[in-house]
């Protein structure tokens, strides 16, 4: 059977944060902290069956009908994470707009996981009946599953460099905010695959004579990896009251050749991550 390729990069996903920022009573000193997470998946499946013209089965004799049917089913999950720590100096007071520029540390990972589940079967039945072992066939069967699953993942820390700001629209309550980071990430690539086999023939007595084996393979690869992290966001705030504001944005975040899709013997092939889509948050000052 002709399967169709399925498409599994997620396009529709979530991402939630929370953080804060402290700033010291009379400097230009801040310290901030923030922790973010984000998930997507996407799936597939296909399947098809068929059977031998009757016409062929009668030039053989002694097989009434003859087939299979195969289903595929595959499906990709994603998560991704980082965490922030940074010192802050304000280089611009609230006259001219807010301009903070930021130095720390982030930790991040991405995870991606694939599952894959190709069932093959295929039928005969037999006409008239033959003995085997004392019992009479009418119909013979062998179903085939195999199944694979692979986690590919990069967990990685290093330093960040960033700026955060807003300007004010006019003299009301809105403003415009924008933000830009980038990190270097030192860490870890890890790729782990699991393929199992599992074989069903029917009647018992064949899988008795023929065998049915059920084999699993398990492979994993790791490697040393850096990665380039930027994020940009950039939106517009309206202030609710003078200690609450309600934000909206579109942030974007890259890690560059962060999931390595091969094993040994392959030679590596990185692939690079970007989400990107709307925001909405929720701040408050004390």
């Amino acid at each position: 059977a002709n399967n169709r390729t399925f498409n599994l990069t997620p396009s529709i996903g979530y991402e939630a944060a929370a953080g804060f920022d402290h700033r010291f009573a009379g400097t230009p000193w801040h310290i901030s902290g923030a922790f973010r997470y984000g998930a997507a998946s996407a799936s597939g499946r296909d399947s098809s069956s068929g059977a031998i013209d009757p016409a062929i089965l009668a030039l053989l004799g002694g097989i009434s009908a003859a087939g299979g049917s195969q289903t595929i089913e595959a499906s990709y999950s994603e998560s991704r994470w980082q965490a922030d720590a940074a010192v802050g100096y304000d280089v611009l007071g609230a006259r001219f707009g807010r301009v903070q520029l930021r130095g720390g540390l982030r930790v991040a990972g991405v995870t991606g996981q694939t599952h894959l589940s190709d069932q093959r079967n295929a039928y005969i039945q037999i006409a008239p009946p033959v003995a085997i072992g004392g019992i009479m066939l009418d119909n013979m069967g062998v179903d085939d599953l195999y199944v694979l699953d692979r986690r590919t993942s990069f967990l990685g820390a290093g330093p960040r460099i960033g700026v955060d700001g807003s300007a004010p629209l006019g003299s009301g309550r809105w403003t415009f905010d924008y933000l830009a980071d980038a990190a270097v990430l030192f860490g870890t690539q890890k790729v782990t695959e699991t393929l199992t086999q599992t074989t069903t023939v029917s009647p018992e007595i064949l899988a008795l004579l023929a065998g049915a084996p059920s084999t699993t393979t398990r492979t994993h690869d790791q490697r040393s990896a850096t990665v380039f992290n930027v994020s940009l966001q950039l939106g517009t705030s309206f202030r609710v009251t003078p200690n609450v504001k309600l934000s909206a944005s579109y942030r974007m975040d890259a890690y560059f050749n962060a999931l390595n899709t091969t094993l040994p013997p392959a030679a590596p092939d990185t692939i690079s991550r970007i989400t990107h889509g709307p925001r909405l948050s929720l701040s408050a000052k004390f």
